[in-house]
């Protein structure tokens, strides 16, 4: 064997070797979001109905925050003072959070959901592709919502 076929096997099974490793991280990347992805949504509707409930028990407010919640995988926010809405909607598919609606800031743009470089964990990605929390992601939707 010549010294030109050793080195050309080395480098195709270092390639393939690569190659696996890389298929085999984004098949456990797309099972990590199809297992959690839900459970962000849902953490997330919580927290903005949380959020609705405290913004009304404040004195003097009322009842200006309406939520809808009807849908498992959409949550509708009215707000009677200024009679507009917005819809926070996530696609399990596509595993991003779009907010629509009169109300909701195009700037803000979707959310996606999407595994930390280099673990296994989940986090909420902005346009920008910079993780931000459940907590920044409510507020800002609601600010949003009151004209803040």
């Amino acid at each position: 064997m010549s010294d030109w076929s050793g080195n050309a096997a080395r480098k195709f099974l270092e390639k393939k070797k690569t190659q696996q490793l890389q298929d085999a991280k984004v098949l456990h990347d797309e099972k990590l979001l199809n297992l959690n992805s839900p459970a962000m949504w849902t953490g997330l509707r919580e927290i903005l109905i949380a959020r609705c409930g405290e913004f009304n028990a404040e004195t003097g407010v009322g009842n200006v925050l309406g939520c809808d919640d009807s849908e498992p995988h959409s949550l509708t926010i009215m707000n009677a003072d200024a009679g507009i809405s917005l819809t926070v909607a996530f696609d399990q598919e596509r595993h991003r959070i779009k907010v629509s609606g009169l109300a909701a800031n195009p700037e803000r743009g979707d959310i996606a959901i999407a595994v930390r470089n280099g673990s296994s964990e989940l986090v909420f990605l902005d346009k920008k592709h910079m993780a931000v929390s459940a907590e920044q992601i409510a507020g800002g939707i609601l600010d949003d919502l009151l004209g803040k």
